[in-house]
């Protein structure tokens, strides 16, 4: 299921490139590996999937319909990975600062408050003091 996966994806690629060599160039493979994997995926469906020319390539009707499905489970394994990514990228926790209390009403603070707005997943526990912690 796995290499059925990553031919499907290749395929895809291929689809959307509307070349072998538009697809390996952008999959940073080479053009017979790209024809390998959808020669292979044609045997596994049993089908041609794409009409070949020395001029271009085209979608037959299956290879159409396997395209669509194919955009389909791609998008959604990205928007995916993108969500999780999003979620884990954006930094988040506690944060306690101790400051002097000479810079209590200093500009500093106004940086401060610009990380507070760009961090809102930081709860800033700020400490002004002039006694050592």
């Amino acid at each position: 299921m796995i290499d059925d996966l990553k031919a499907i994806a290749i395929f895809a690629e291929m689809a959307k490139q509307g070349s072998f060599r538009g697809a390996a160039k952008t999959l940073g493979l080479s053009p017979s590996v790209v024809s390998y994997h959808v020669g292979q995926l044609e045997q596994r469906v049993g089908t041609a999937l794409i009409y070949r020319s020395t001029r271009k390539l085209s979608l037959t009707h299956e290879g159409q319909v396997l395209y669509e499905h194919a955009k389909a489970m791609i998008d959604a394994a990205e928007s995916g990975l993108s969500e999780i990514a999003g979620e884990t990228a954006e930094p988040q926790g506690k944060l306690t600062v101790t400051l002097p209390s000479l810079v209590a009403r200093g500009p500093l603070n106004t940086r401060i408050a610009e990380f507070c707005k760009r961090y809102p997943g930081i709860m800033l526990n700020l400490i002004y003091t002039d006694t050592r912690q």
